[in-house]
């Protein structure tokens, strides 16, 4: 009998995501894509992504090795739909892998319908909807399978009282957002909000202000209890309620 050909692995769930996020770090495929699988298979599988052609290898310094699309593969073309983003620089790889890292766990919960990264958003304001400088634009905006619009920011290091009134201030003037959620890396900047909310004059009745440790942005994103509004529940409970907007497709869903 003929020996077949055996198909090559291609990476497409791996390519999809970095053609929005602009890269893929081995900490995030180990944790997020590769599956149960023993340490040989994995370095195989990581080099293979780069040897086959699907991405090349960054020239970052970080933790973890760091991998961009290459955008003249025709397979990365077809799975990207031609659109791929653009690698982030060096200082902003650790920021932008603690915030997929979230979301890839909203995700494996079914909770998120779609999503717009700051960058998606730049691009949607640049078309002449708003202007850029005049809004503040989230690290990721989140539409749930229920239709609630979420804001996520990371907050990896802390920023000043000043900053954090700034930031929801121009949040007070967008009609496209249900809820904020902070990840934050402690209590001192969760209350620096807080008080940078009261002087802004935030209305938490109308668009509630949320946090998350960061430690359980990685971890527990959806199980974890937290206070939003005036109720304590999980951010799963939160995003499987039901919220009316007008429109059918993500674009819709995610602005007024």
């Amino acid at each position: 009998m003929g020996n077949f050909p055996v198909k090559k692995w291609v990476p497409e769930l791996e390519i999809r995501f970095a053609a929005r996020s602009g890269f893929l770090t081995h900490d995030l495929w180990l944790k997020h894509f590769a599956g149960d699988h023993d340490r040989t298979w994995n370095h195989r599988r990581w080099a293979n992504m780069v040897r086959d052609g699907y991405f090349f290898t960054a020239d970052i310094a970080h933790s973890s090795p760091v991998l961009s699309l290459n955008p003249n593969s025709l397979v990365v073309r077809k799975f990207s739909y031609g659109t791929t983003a653009r690698l982030p620089f060096g200082s902003q790889i650790r920021h932008d892998e603690l915030l997929f890292d979230g979301l890839l766990n909203l995700q494996k919960e079914q909770l998120v319908r779609d999503y717009l990264t700051e960058a998606d958003l730049k691009a949607v304001e640049a078309k002449g909807l708003k202007t850029v400088e005049e809004i503040k634009l989230p690290d990721l905006l989140i539409a749930s399978m229920s239709g609630k619009r979420l804001a996520i920011e990371v907050e990896a290091t802390a920023k000043s009282r000043r900053r954090y009134f700034g930031i929801l201030n121009a949040y007070r003037s967008r009609g496209d957002i249900d809820a904020v959620l902070f990840a934050v890396p402690n209590s001192a900047v969760m209350r620096k909000i807080m008080v940078a909310a009261k002087e802004a004059m935030f209305p938490l009745d109308r668009i509630p202000v949320a946090f998350l440790s960061l430690d359980s942005w990685k971890t527990d994103t959806a199980t974890r209890e937290i206070k939003i509004g005036r109720v304590r529940e999980t951010l799963k409970a939160y995003m499987h309620e039901h919220q009316q907007h007008t429109g059918t497709n993500v674009a819709d869903v995610l602005r007024v």
